[in-house]
């Protein structure tokens, strides 16, 4: 992720910014957030001489990104795949039938075990990466 955005708020080493690049927004239902945008928190850990209106790009960084990828998609597709292959050996003689319902609810519990441990672990601020203005 890689966003163009303007500093509206500093405190410290985080920054409240506004997206200038609303077209991402465009599927988006809410129309104040259309017109003015949506603020968000961005990180300056390089420390970056910033002030309040400078244009900046923000973007996510590889590890958070890597991280999010395994526990939204990886964890919940290894377990359905795990829950696939092993139904047969746990219930013999079972169906597909069976064998495809393990495998969906273990892909639903895999999402949600990933949801509640990436709440757990944390979130991951994007980062000030340059200063366009």
């Amino acid at each position: 992720m890689q966003e163009k955005a303007k500093v509206v708020r500093i405190e410290r080493d985080r920054v409240t910014v506004i997206p200038l690049d609303i077209d991402a927004c465009i599927g988006c239902g809410n129309a104040e957030c259309k017109k003015n945008g949506n603020t968000f928190t961005a990180v300056n850990p390089r420390g970056f001489d910033l002030s309040v209106g400078s244009e900046i790009r923000v973007g996510a960084p590889a590890k958070s990104q890597l991280r999010q990828g395994l526990l939204a998609i990886g964890l919940p597709v290894l377990l359905a795949v795990i829950a696939y292959l092993l139904t047969p050996r746990a219930f013999p003689g079972s169906g597909e039938g069976l064998r495809a319902g393990l495998a969906l609810a273990a892909l639903l519990l895999g999402a949600i075990f990933g949801y509640s441990l990436s709440l757990r672990i944390g979130v991951d601020l994007p980062q000030v990466t340059e200063i366009l203005e």
